[in-house]
């Protein structure tokens, strides 16, 4: 009997289980819930292994290498530079540890982070508002391009905006509990937000802001309502242009020296951040006095005065330290220099560009292109939110929440860059702002006929459909064509994923030890290659200033063998594009081009060898230029030229002869002698190639004949050249039928005329070493290449030479 008993107690609990399971997976709200998370996974995780950029694939592979130095037990801010806090890295590294290093994994929990915030913002829409306004943040936030863009990213902020969400989502259990805790736990999350990027710092300021405001009396929340009120703006915006016309006046009558808002570019100064709150905040002092019948000055001081009694304040601000030391407190106290300069003193050298950063957006927005306009707007429609949330006709604790939070991180974004990633962190409030017009939608609602729901709940069901299905829309543009800040189209190709493929593989087959990718984005990639702890070149170039040939003998000297040279320092503008163009210089002149990939293409690969072992001429077709880059030679090759004072020139360029592509080398000879010098030259070379054993092959066009003058030669030659200056100079000339060659009296150099016919392409084979035996050197391991055109002023005019290539002829 009481087993039978206990039987139909354990029966009546599986059937209340499986009751549960069966309510809550047939509930309507969940089915749309489920709906939302599907489609957020499917924006996030397509083709997430497939879509890369050069410029936007550099973070993500600073941020992989760094956990992955991490997880080896390098300690960062010692071993290693790391310019943000470290709590995303060493989540990152945590992940590692479990599944183990694998650059995609780093990906998957960016989504997975973002689908937790989905239903984060899920339960604080409906915390706030109701139901309906939980479903349309959370699929306005699964479907925003603003949103899926970090949410598939290796980067900070999918994390930052999680911990966000749910410091949120404890001030909003707060306001409906009233229980302390719960506003410590907020800031704690908003402690920890800011251990994950500093970019979060304006957001954090939003919400204290806001919870501490709302802990006031009512009579002062609803004092706020006048900044949604037109005689307050009619006051703002008179006051204000008078200010900017007395601004004038100083600057173009008394010529002070001031910058005026909307009208010069500011950068961050004491004078333009004066002049700046004159014309924005100043303002706001007779707008407020004439919009209200009390004395709300007073109201205000008096309330300022209460927070410091506030347990909430203090409990606010003790979480939001505890957050932050709880992550940072390790490196604070053992490294505390390093750690405050790397992530403090060196952002310093971040760009800045205009004050307030939005006057920046303002200018910037007309020259953006597609993917910026898309991510400018809801950050332009920043202000205009607020005011119509608090024009509603009733603002209720959840509307000042959002509005004020977003109002203030607006403001302090101001002190940031102008590129929409650094006001990420009002996405979440815009979004949550953007729902709170949501109508409560019911079954009810949903069986009336449309001409029988009234105009604003149509105008409202309208207005947030169109929203979405544009975000939608966007990001499957954004999807397709990830171009990320639509830079100069050369940089947005389609074949990244096939030269990143490519480069790995050739390191891993070479044996690479240790590499310096300009992009970490390759390193990073594999499993195999063993990165340099100098990784970052943006933090090393442009927040350490370090001089680039500096920065690449430091790398050879801490045992890197090759340097890897990609299409993403190209992308860099002035101020930077000098530094840039000296590091590619350094590379290419302490290492040896061993090898290019995808040559031609949008995105293109240059590898370098850093040490001397290179066992072939490189580029001897001169197939690979960069003309885009002010190179007046091909990949490999260097230009050498003599120009005078006289007339005289020298240039070398790439050209087209005969439908043969080549390199032309000119020379203009005016005829006057100078004692300074005996002759001008036009050349490109190589360094230390292998002595080609096999002898060499090369097709060239000659124009003239190649003939000694005293003892220089002049006219066109390809010269090889050992180190004790011995030198096999091959000339050509249609005045023998053949081969002739004449040894210099002082024995160090040998002319090898070979019979050419002027004016016509023509190939030669030729056994260098042969020569090289018949002139009674010994054979070196090294020579030095030369392909020259030289002229004096015993043969006045213009002179021409061509080649179209010069290679090494295989092994028999």
């Amino acid at each position: 009997m009481k087993q039978m008993r206990t039987t139909g107690l354990c029966r009546s609990k599986m059937t209340v289980l499986y009751e549960k399971v069966i309510l809550f997976v047939t509930d309507k709200t969940h089915i749309v819930l489920a709906f939302i998370l599907t489609t957020g996974v499917y924006l996030r995780i397509w083709n997430i292994g497939h879509l890369f950029n050069v410029v936007h694939d550099y973070d993500e592979g600073v941020y992989s290498l760094a956990a992955r130095f991490m997880l080896q037990g390098f300690q960062p801010y010692k071993d290693f530079t790391l310019v943000h806090p470290p709590l995303f890295e060493l989540a990152l590294t945590g992940v590692y540890r479990i599944f183990g290093y694998n650059f995609m994994y780093g990906k998957y929990f960016s989504v997975s982070i973002a689908l937790l915030s989905i239903l984060l913002i899920y339960l604080i829409g409906k915390k706030l508002y109701h139901r309906s306004a939980g479903i349309v943040a959370a699929l306005f936030f699964a479907v925003s391009p603003d949103m899926v863009y970090p949410g598939r990213r290796v980067v900070q902020e999918s994390l930052g905006i999680f911990l966000l969400l749910i410091a949120i989502y404890f001030a909003t259990e707060y306001f409906d509990k009233r229980k302390p805790v719960k506003i410590l736990f907020c800031g704690i999350f908003l402690g920890l937000t800011v251990a994950t990027k500093y970019i979060f710092i304006p957001s954090v300021i939003g919400v204290l802001v806001a919870v501490v405001l709302l802990s006031l009396p009512k009579s002062f929340r609803e004092s706020i309502k006048i900044f949604g009120t037109g005689p307050f703006w009619l006051i703002y915006i008179s006051t204000s242009s008078l200010i900017v016309t007395v601004l004038l006046a100083l600057k173009w009558i008394f010529r002070a020296p001031i910058s005026i808002p909307l009208i010069d570019r500011l950068n961050l100064t004491t004078g333009n951040f004066l002049s700046v709150l004159a014309v924005f905040i100043l303002p706001l002092i007779p707008a407020i006095y004439g919009c209200t019948r009390t004395n709300t000055f007073k109201e205000w001081v008096k309330a300022a005065s209460s927070l410091i009694k506030l347990n909430t304040s203090w409990l606010l601000v003790g979480g939001i330290i505890i957050g932050f030391f709880s992550v940072t407190g390790y490196y604070l106290v053992t490294i505390p220099g390093e750690f405050i300069r790397q992530t403090i003193f060196m952002q310093e050298a971040r760009p800045f560009s205009l004050f307030p950063s939005f006057l920046g957006m303002l200018q910037g927005i007309s020259n953006a292109e597609g993917f910026l306009k898309m991510a400018f707007l809801p950050i332009l429609l920043t202000v205009p939110l607020v005011l119509f949330i608090l024009r509603k006709r009733e603002v209720v604790s959840s509307d000042y929440l959002v509005s004020i939070s977003l109002l203030f991180t607006f403001i302090f974004c101001q002190f940031m860059f102008q590129l929409p990633r650094y006001y990420i962190s009002s996405y979440p409030f815009i979004i949550l702002g953007f729902a709170s017009f949501t109508p409560v939608l019911n079954l009810n609602l949903l069986k009336m006929k449309f001409k029988d729901i009234s105009m604003e709940i149509k105008t409202k069901l309208l207005c947030v459909s169109a929203v979405i299905i544009l975000a939608l829309c966007l990001s499957l543009v954004l999807l397709t064509n990830y171009t990320g800040y639509d830079i100069i189209s050369t940089f947005l190709a389609s074949n990244e994923e096939y030269v990143y493929s490519q480069t790995v593989s050739f390191l891993e087959q070479a044996g690479a030890q240790k590499i310096y990718a300009l992009n970490p984005i390759f390193t990073a990639l594999s499993v195999k290659l063993n990165s340099s702890m100098k990784f970052d070149s943006f933090e090393l170039l442009w927040l350490e200033n370090i001089v680039p040939d500096e920065l690449i003998q430091d790398q050879v000297n801490g045992g890197v063998d090759y340097v890897v040279l990609d299409s993403w320092v190209r992308w860099w503008t002035p101020p930077y594009k000098d530094q840039a163009d000296k590091l590619v210089k350094a590379v290419r002149l302490h290492g040896k081009l061993v090898k290019i990939i995808a040559a031609g293409e949008p995105t293109q690969v240059e590898i370098y060898l850093m040490t001397p072992e290179i066992s072939h001429i490189i580029n001897g077709d001169f197939e690979n230029w960069i003309n885009s880059e002010g190179v007046d030679a091909p990949l490999g090759w260097t230009a050498l030229s003599t120009v005078t004072e006289n007339g005289d020139s020298a240039n070398m360029e790439q050209a087209s002869v005969s439908s043969i592509a080549a390199v032309q080398l000119s020379t203009y000879e005016t005829g006057i002698s100078n004692l300074d010098y005996d002759s001008i030259y036009a050349a490109l070379y190589q360094m230390a190639c292998d002595f080609p054993l096999n002898g060499v092959k090369f097709k060239i066009l000659p124009t003239e004949s190649t003939h000694l003058e005293g003892g220089t030669v002049l006219g066109p030659g390809i010269h090889f050249v050992d180190s004790q200056g011995n030198a096999i100079v091959i000339g050509f000339s249609d005045k023998i039928s053949s081969v002739t060659t004449t040894k210099f009296s002082n024995g160090t150099r040998m002319l090898v005329l070979l019979p050419a016919v002027m004016n016509q392409w023509d190939d030669f084979n030729v056994d260098i070493s042969a020569y090289w035996a018949d002139a009674g050197w010994s054979q070196p391991d090294k020579i030095d290449l030369y392909v020259m055109l030289k002229n004096d002023s015993s043969i006045p005019g213009s002179h021409v030479f061509a080649i179209s290539s010069i290679n090494e002829l295989p092994s028999k």
